[in-house]
């Protein structure tokens, strides 16, 4: 009788360690699976923030260019205007020019008369 309880309790014992080991084992590949699932969250992470940051610097750079080219348009209508205002100037001088000499040749014409 004590022999039958001694192999009942060692093969209860052994049951209990299969149940131990199988329990070790699925504790184990879920960690696996956990690990696996948080390192490819990081990487899907970290490739959308790369992917987001390239998104603004692409958009600032962009601006900056777009700032760029109307800064340069702005500066060239500028010179234009300079410019059309510098012959408008020179018109109006040699106009101005030409009436004093009219009024002089008059008045010297006149004071000879």
């Amino acid at each position: 009788e004590e022999k039958l309880a001694t192999s009942a309790q060692e093969a209860h014992q052994k049951q209990a360690e299969k149940e131990a080991e199988k329990g070790k084992n699925r504790l184990a590949e879920n960690a696996e699976e956990t690990k696996n699932t948080v390192v490819q969250t990081a990487k899907d992470v970290a490739a959308t923030v790369q992917e987001k940051v390239s998104e603004g610097i692409e958009a600032v750079q962009n601006t900056c260019a777009s700032r760029a080219s109307t800064d340069r348009q702005a500066n060239n209508t500028l010179d234009e205007m300079k410019d059309k205002a510098g012959e408008g100037k020179q018109k109006l001088e040699n106009r101005a020019s030409e009436a004093k000499k009219t009024v002089e040749e008059k008045t010297a014409t006149s004071d000879t008369e």
